[in-house]
């Protein structure tokens, strides 16, 4: 029974090696502002093979080369496991990750969250602080609209995992995964769900 439930669940693209994709050396100094801290959220088209075949800014850092010199460093580094869809076939998939650029004096400031659906609550489950992000998995038909939600984060808290899921199948329009020919083709996704209480 189990085991028909995990077959059952799609698998987002797996990035294996995020960690330590950017050195020191790749900042952009000279077109950085001092002291500012700059967020890109990307999202990568990676294709069944597992090859990323595009990377485009979702929301911008507002420096449209560090923007660009971002996508151009992930694109030539990363290395990806496909998605699968729920038969466990290989499919395209939707990679989202946030990359935080700071040149400055000291320790940057904490990055705020670049989230896909920010949700205001009342009350946070007991140990939570605001805002919570939870990391979310769901299937995307060629038309952007986004259907079993899901995590693969065992460590999420169920309660914001299911609202998280509720709202995003409710109000989130996904862009859809396109192929080479740029042709629209269903995907498995990453999103971010951020509870805030203020």
């Amino acid at each position: 029974m189990i085991w028909l439930f995990l077959l059952a669940q799609s698998i987002a693209p797996i990035a294996q090696n995020m960690s330590g994709l950017f050195t020191y050396n790749d900042t952009p100094v000279a077109i950085m502002p001092a002291n500012v801290l700059k967020s890109v959220r990307v999202a990568l088209t990676v294709t069944p093979e597992g090859k990323i075949q595009d990377c485009r800014a979702e929301v911008s850092s507002g420096i449209p080369r560090l923007d660009a010199h971002t996508c151009k460093i992930i694109t030539r580094r990363a290395k990806f496991r496909p998605a699968l869809d729920p038969a466990g076939t290989p499919a395209y998939g939707v990679y989202r990750t946030q990359v935080d650029w700071w040149v400055g004096d000291g320790y940057p400031p904490k990055p705020m969250t670049l989230a896909d659906v920010v949700l205001t609550v009342s009350a946070l489950p007991s140990k939570t602080k605001s805002p919570a992000n939870v990391g979310l998995i769901f299937r995307v038909d060629e038309f952007g609209h986004p259907s079993q939600c899901s995590t693969s984060d065992k460590k999420e808290n169920p309660t914001l995992v299911k609202l998280g899921c509720e709202q995003l199948l409710k109000t989130y329009t996904a862009t859809p995964a396109r192929t080479s020919a740029g042709a629209p083709v269903p995907s498995v996704q990453t999103g971010t769900v951020q509870f805030r209480t203020d």
